[in-house]
C-alpha cells in the first residue's frame, strides 16, 4: 500500500513539473508543425524527464552537491537562445533540420532541468527510480497534449507564429533567470 502513496505523489509531482514543458511545447509547436516534430518533441522531452532526476540522484549519492544555481542559469540561456533563433527565421518552411533537431533537444533539456534537482530532492525517498520514470511518462503526455492543441490552433488560424514563439521563449527565459517560472 506505501508504494501507491509514492506513486501518488510522484504523478503529482510530475504534474507540476510537466507545467513548463506544456506551455513551452504549446510554443514551439505553434511554429513548428513538421511531423516527425510532432513525435520527436515528446520523447525527447520524456526522456530527459527520466534522465535529469536519474543523474541527479546518481550525482548526489557519489558527490553530495547542489547546482541549482548552474541549472537555472542553464536553463534561462537556452530559452533566450531558442527565443532569438526563432525570431530570426528567414522562413519557417524552410527551417534547417539539423538545427530543428538541436531546438528539439535544447527545448527538452530547458524544460527537464528542473527535474534534476527534483531528482536532488527525492533521492532519499523510497521507489525514486519509479519517480523518474513516472515524470518521463507524465511529461511526454503533456507534451503530446500540447503539441496536439497547438497543431489544432495553428490549423485554425493559419498564421506565421515564429515572432510570438521568440518573444514567449525569451520571457521565459528572463522568468527562469529571476525565478518567478
Amino acid at each position: 500500500m506505501i508504494i501507491f502513496k509514492y506513486i501518488l505523489f510522484y504523478i503529482t509531482l510530475g504534474i507540476i513539473l510537466s507545467i513548463d514543458a506544456f506551455m513551452a511545447c504549446m510554443a514551439y509547436g505553434l511554429s513548428h508543425q513538421k511531423k516527425y516534430f510532432l513525435i520527436l518533441t515528446p520523447l525527447a522531452v520524456g526522456t530527459c524527464h527520466i534522465l535529469f532526476p536519474m543523474l541527479a540522484i546518481t550525482l548526489y549519492n557519489q558527490l553530495h552537491v547542489d547546482n541549482y544555481g548552474i541549472g537555472k542559469y542553464l536553463s534561462s540561456t537556452i530559452f533566450v537562445f531558442l527565443g532569438l533563433a526563432n525570431l530570426s527565421k528567414e522562413n519557417s518552411q524552410k527551417a534547417n533540420p539539423i538545427f530543428s533537431l538541436i531546438g528539439v533537444l535544447l527545448l527538452a533539456a530547458a524544460v527537464s532541468i528542473d527535474s534534476f534537482f527534483v531528482g536532488i530532492s527525492i533521492c532519499i525517498h523510497k521507489y525514486s527510480l519509479i519517480g523518474c520514470f513516472i515524470f518521463g511518462i507524465v511529461s511526454f503526455l503533456s507534451t503530446i497534449l500540447s503539441l496536439s492543441l497547438a497543431k489544432f490552433l495553428y490549423q485554425k488560424v493559419n498564421t506565421d507564429f515564429d515572432i510570438i514563439v521568440g518573444l514567449l521563449f525569451i520571457i521565459f527565459g528572463i522568468l527562469i533567470f529571476f525565478n518567478i517560472f
